[in-house]
């Protein structure tokens, strides 16, 4: 058994719907900080400083489904040493 875990609660349709909007927020939140960086528009004028936030998002997102996958898989692990 493991102990001491983080579990995730969510399931694959929670993760989708969180996903879809972490990126919208993530898009939403990198021109606002860009343009009061640099300039109103500079952000659209510049996408690969957007391209950065959304690649740190995506990066994020992985990490998070990775980490499912590895809790299913020990839960599925664990039920079979019980049994």
């Amino acid at each position: 058994m493991i102990k001491n875990r983080t579990e995730i609660s969510a399931d694959w349709s929670k993760i989708e719907e969180d996903r879809i909007e972490e990126s919208k927020n993530v898009f939403l939140s990198a021109i606002d900080i860009i343009d009061k960086k640099f300039g109103n528009g500079y952000a659209i004028e510049h996408p690969e400083l957007i391209a950065g936030f959304m690649n740190s998002t995506s990066t994020a997102i992985h990490g998070t489904t990775v980490g499912k996958c590895l809790l299913a898989k020990g839960e599925i692990i664990d039920e079979n040493r019980i049994n």
